[in-house]
């Protein structure tokens, strides 16, 4: 059985406002979980490059349905790399999210969850060490550059 909107003018247009800033925009994917009964959300992403407008577009509008849902809600937004563009500082900008970086990212996911992860990954990743010199000089002939994916 499908719910129906109540027949009330008000709550139709506080739906209609959400549905305008959410649209077709997926949010099952994010990482939903209450502290102390405040929701949080957490996105992560690796980084922010020249082709990422959508994607900030997408993340203030989620940004902001979340906001409706609940004004208390924290939105945490946590990049791997620490060189990115503009369009992560209009995130910043924006109020909605708190943006972390790089080290200060995984801080906040050990903040977040009470593990090491922080640590733990100092300990355990180590590309130079680890991967063969002939990955290396592969992935520098490549166009785009891809050794910036093996900073942790």
């Amino acid at each position: 059985m499908q719910k129906r909107l109540p027949d009330d003018p008000e709550v139709k247009s506080v739906f209609a406002d959400v549905w305008e800033l959410v649209g077709e925009i997926n949010m099952k994917e994010d990482e939903v979980f209450s502290v102390d009964d405040v929701p949080h959300v957490v996105d992560f992403k690796s980084g922010f490059g020249s082709n990422e407008k959508g994607n900030t577009l997408r993340l203030i509008g989620v940004g902001r349905a979340y906001r409706l849902w609940n004004p208390a809600t924290q939105l945490f937004l946590l990049v791997r790399q620490t060189d990115n563009n503009n369009y992560l500082e209009v995130l910043k900008r924006s109020n909605l999210w708190q943006v972390h970086c790089g080290e200060e990212a995984y801080k906040k996911i050990d903040e977040l969850t009470g593990a090491n992860i922080n640590d733990l990954r100092k300990e355990i990743v180590n590309f130079q060490e680890d991967l063969s010199e002939n990955f290396f000089r592969d992935i520098d002939g490549q166009l785009a550059d891809l050794r910036s994916y093996l900073d942790w």
